[in-house]
C-alpha cells in the first residue's frame, strides 16, 4: 500500500539530511510536486518527504565568548609550575 503524499500543514522530515519542518506551500513543476518547508524555506520533492508525528524542539544554545572559557579554565600557579617542571626533550627550550 502506497503512503499518501504530504499536504500543506503536514509535519515532515527529509531523511537524507534530517531536515524537518511543516510544509508551507506546494507547487507542481514539470509534473513533480514540491513542498516548501518552513524551517529553511527550501523546496523538497513530496515523494522524498516522510510524514512525522511531531517536530522536536531544541533548547536555544547559550552563546559563549572567550571570557566564559577563561572562567572555566583558570590554572593555578601550582598547575603552571607543575607543567614547566614536566617539560623535557625537544620542548625544553
Amino acid at each position: 500500500m502506497k503512503e499518501s503524499l504530504p499536504v500543506v500543514g503536514s509535519k515532515v522530515r527529509y531523511p537524507r539530511t534530517g531536515t524537518a519542518g511543516t510544509i508551507e506551500e506546494i507547487n507542481v513543476i514539470c509534473d513533480r510536486a514540491f513542498g516548501k518547508i518552513d524551517t529553511n524555506g527550501l523546496w523538497y520533492r513530496l515523494d522524498q518527504l516522510i510524514c512525522i508525528e511531531s517536530l522536536r524542539t531544541h533548547a536555544p544554545k547559550k552563546k559563549q565568548d572567550i571570557n566564559d572559557f577563561r572562567a572555566e579554565i583558570k590554572p593555578s600557579s601550582e598547575d603552571i609550575s607543575e607543567a614547566f617542571a614536566n617539560v623535557d626533550g625537544v620542548g625544553a627550550g
